[in-house]
């Protein structure tokens, strides 16, 4: 992800998730 903060913070979400 490196379109927006939005795109970047879902895709650091993700990985917390697992």
């Amino acid at each position: 992800a490196s379109e927006t903060d939005s795109t970047k913070m879902e895709e650091a979400g993700s990985n917390m998730e697992t």
